[in-house]
């Protein structure tokens, strides 16, 4: 059914548990495609120090991919919820998976708000992971 899954992860469990919920959907991994995509909104961060984070979680999230998936990765700069609606709209993704909520320190929202502006700006429908 789903043929391209875009993956935004932040480093957090639940956007690995968003990996672990697309390597399900598409299990036989035949012809299916998944992306793990993370934005920063911080240039000079990304410069600085992110660079090298962004690797570690995007490399952790490939960890996680079964060998016979065919993961692709992506670091991108920009506000988090509309460049993921970006890639997910000119990619063509079928479906973007992703965390209920990130690194944020408010944990006691039920939706973070890059997840509810990407569930709402999305082409694609967007599966929220809890």
């Amino acid at each position: 059914m789903f043929e391209k899954i875009l993956v935004p992860i932040d480093g957090s469990a639940l956007s690995y548990k968003a990996v672990e919920m697309a390597q399900s959907l598409v299990e036989d991994g035949k012809g299916k495609e998944i992306t793990l995509i993370h934005v920063t909104n911080d240039v000079q961060e990304l410069m600085e120090k992110t660079h090298g984070f962004a690797e570690r979680i995007l490399d952790e999230g490939l960890k996680k991919m079964s060998a016979n998936i065919k993961a692709d990765v992506r670091l991108e700069v920009g506000p988090p919820a509309e460049v993921i609606a970006d890639v997910a709209r000119h990619g063509r993704y079928d479906l973007v998976v992703m965390g209920t909520r990130g690194l944020s320190p408010i944990t006691n929202v039920l939706i973070g708000s890059v997840s509810a502006k990407v569930a709402a700006t999305a082409p694609c429908p967007v599966l929220l992971v809890k």
